[in-house]
């Protein structure tokens, strides 16, 4: 996918670049047990009608991918941690379009680069959108899902398995 961006695009990507990151919609957090990144998506902080183009949007998503998070990664360590913190999803933050391009282009180009994706605050609309979404997602990819609900010694147990605890917002 990189070898398809040019400079008009990194340059647009850049503007989009400071509205997502001064939402929080995506920010980095630090390191896992293991080196790799760790990034924080949080989906409640993103207004899906504010979105006037799926495509610039869902493109910007790979970039993120492909060009902001590699600029994190220590040295020899390739892979990614993503942390979501679902909290306040609901129908404004979501719009099936965008989600299904994001699936297919996260699986197509960036699934070898995250190691493991963590869901917390996963209430019932989570958990059922799970159900009727996952077949979406390559089963390569299914085993690096974990979904958590909204227990706090849960979460803190799931998480510090895998960062410390430093790490944790």
């Amino acid at each position: 996918m990189s070898e398809n961006y040019n400079l008009l695009m990194f340059e647009h990507f850049h503007r989009i670049d400071v509205i997502i990151l001064s939402i929080q919609f995506y920010s980095f957090l630090g390191y896992d047990h293991e080196g790799r990144c760790v990034i924080l998506n949080k989906a409640a902080n993103l207004i899906v009608d504010d979105i006037t183009n799926v495509d610039d949007y869902c493109n910007y998503f790979c970039y993120f991918l492909e060009i902001y998070v590699p600029r994190k990664l220590k040295g020899y360590v390739s892979e990614y941690l993503v942390l979501a913190d679902v909290r306040g999803l609901g129908s404004d933050n979501f719009k099936l379009a965008i989600t299904k391009r994001n699936v297919h282009d996260g699986t197509t180009y960036c699934p070898e680069r995250q190691y493991k994706f963590i869901g917390v605050n996963v209430g019932s609309w989570g958990t059922n959108f799970w159900r009727v979404f996952n077949y979406l997602i390559p089963k390569r990819t299914l085993g690096k899902i974990n979904l958590i609900g909204e227990d706090r010694a849960e979460i803190l147990s799931a998480l510090t398995e895998v960062m410390d605890i430093s790490v944790i917002p």
